[in-house]
């Protein structure tokens, strides 16, 4: 079995335990939803032409369910690689826990503060980020890294025009995975 198919497996098994209860669980003072619900206006907005009423919700379900994988399979990924954890799938159980009322602030302000920086490294903007994200930005940058090879295996006839964006909401996702894992104090 390859690296990639392993990685498909365990994350399979997390989103299957993890994302049914997604929006009970994921921190509320990030607006994933929002964000997820205006993935057919990028599109449109970067000349991607308008979508009939269906499309816009077919392509703002699908943002969602990258949001939510890109989440999950970054919390994955950076619990396969902690060095004083033995168990990734059980690091990922005790990460998904609701937050309490002052963590929950902090994840919102983590947002704010670092997330344009986490973007545009992601995204593959090579200028340097601002002093104070080093870290985080690092996490994000290990958190995504297996899974853009793993998104990156889809077959062709799979992928449609609206990928970039679906991919965006993914990297989105594994960008906020760090800024969680960044609150546990790992």
């Amino acid at each position: 079995m390859s690296e990639t198919d392993s990685l498909r497996e365990l994350v399979g098994r997390v989103v299957n335990q993890h994302g049914p209860d997604f929006e009970h669980w994921f921190p509320a003072s990030f607006d994933w939803m929002a964000a997820c619900s205006d993935a057919a206006g990028m599109a449109e907005r970067a000349g991607g032409g308008r979508l009939s009423d269906e499309g816009v919700a077919a392509l703002a379900a699908a943002a969602g369910e990258h949001f939510r994988l890109g989440y999950l399979a970054g919390l994955l990924t950076l619990a396969a690689i902690d060095p004083y954890d033995g168990d990734p799938e059980g690091l990922v159980a005790e990460l998904v826990e609701p937050l309490e009322d002052e963590d929950e602030e902090r994840f919102g302000a983590l947002a704010t503060d670092h997330l344009d920086a986490i973007e545009a490294r992601l995204g593959g903007d090579p200028t340097k980020h601002p002093p104070g994200t080093e870290r985080l930005v690092k996490l994000a940058e290990h958190a995504w890294t297996p899974l853009s090879t793993w998104f990156e295996s889809t077959p062709k006839g799979q992928r449609t025009k609206w990928r970039p964006f679906l991919l965006a909401f993914a990297r989105l996702g594994a960008g906020l995975s760090a800024l969680r894992w960044h609150l546990a104090g790992r």
